[in-house]
């Protein structure tokens, strides 16, 4: 355990050449040639797929700043829209960490305090989680009976915000943490249930991507694989979970009967649009946000502080 933590990044870019060097094998195999072609005159998808994921990360960015003024924060919807892109600088950082960029550079601007926005950005890791949970249960149940997947996603949502009501009351640790009641404010409510639509979205995108050289596809089977890569991605470890999440998604891939010759192609389109495209975002906004000027409630803290000495 201990040289897997040590040794994170190397592992992770490991599992990130094996999967490389096998879609690349299974391209040059065949007819890259009519791979290439294909995906290049397929630029309005990609384009189209990454515009989706846009609206994904607008609305992501909306119940962030949602969750944040639960605990007493807003920076404003400018600040607010550069802080949450700014986290995405921190992708490549493991379990979770870069997670982290985004409460440090709210207390540095003098927005709200390091802690409370700690908790803002675990509450969102943990209700996009559980949405995740519920999008998949959801898929399971829609391929029983359509109609019985929209009250499978309800009853996970509803069933885990009940529960960590009753957690709430139960464990001191975490009343707290948390105020009473946290889990049953409608901003919070609201939130789970809003977090879903982006799964939706990201199963969207990837049906964009895969339509046209997977015949019979299924939107329930690119439901399903968005969030249970993230999922998986997320609980590898693995920064960005590199090497972990392109390994599922070709082997889902495959299972889709996704020609061999495109499967590095496509992997990498749905990577590029869900990951790496964001990280140069992020830094972007990381840079705006470093020229900024501290906010004027960071001013008044430092003259406070100054006056009780």
């Amino acid at each position: 355990m201990a040289f897997l933590k040590r040794h994170r990044f190397a592992i992770a870019f490991a599992l990130l050449a094996v999967a490389t060097a096998a879609g690349l094998y299974n391209l040059f195999s065949a007819d890259w040639r009519a791979a290439l072609r294909f995906w290049s005159g397929r630029g309005w998808v990609l384009g189209a797929a990454l515009g989706l994921q846009a609206v994904n990360m607008a609305l992501d960015d909306l119940l962030w700043l949602w969750l944040l003024a639960g605990f007493g924060i807003w920076p404003g919807l400018r600040r607010g829209t550069l802080l949450f892109f700014s986290g995405f600088a921190g992708l490549l950082l493991p379990a979770q960490l870069g997670r982290v960029v985004r409460p440090e550079e709210v207390a540095r601007l003098g927005h709200g305090r390091f802690g409370d926005a700690v908790k803002a950005e675990v509450m969102q890791l943990v209700l996009i989680t559980v949405s995740a949970f519920a999008a998949l249960v959801s898929v399971l149940a829609g391929l029983w009976d359509a109609w019985a997947a929209l009250p499978a996603a309800v009853l996970v949502i509803a069933g885990f915000l009940g529960g960590a009501t009753l957690a709430l009351k139960l464990v001191p640790r975490l009343s707290s943490i948390l105020p009473p009641g946290y889990f049953l404010r409608p901003s919070t409510v609201a939130v789970a249930f809003l977090c879903g639509v982006g799964w939706l979205i990201g199963g969207l995108s990837l049906y964009l991507v895969l339509r046209g050289s997977v015949p019979n596809l299924s939107l329930w089977q690119t439901l399903f694989i968005a969030p249970s890569n993230s999922l998986l991605g997320s609980a590898s470890g693995m920064p960005g979970g590199l090497g972990v999440a392109e390994g599922y998604l070709g082997a889902a891939f495959h299972s889709l009967s996704v020609p061999p010759e495109h499967l590095a192609l496509a992997v990498g389109a749905f990577r590029l649009i869900t990951f790496w495209f964001w990280i140069p975002v992020g830094w972007a906004a990381l840079t705006c946000l470093g020229r900024l000027p501290v906010a004027a409630r960071a001013h008044e803290d430092m003259a406070e502080n100054e006056n009780a000495r």
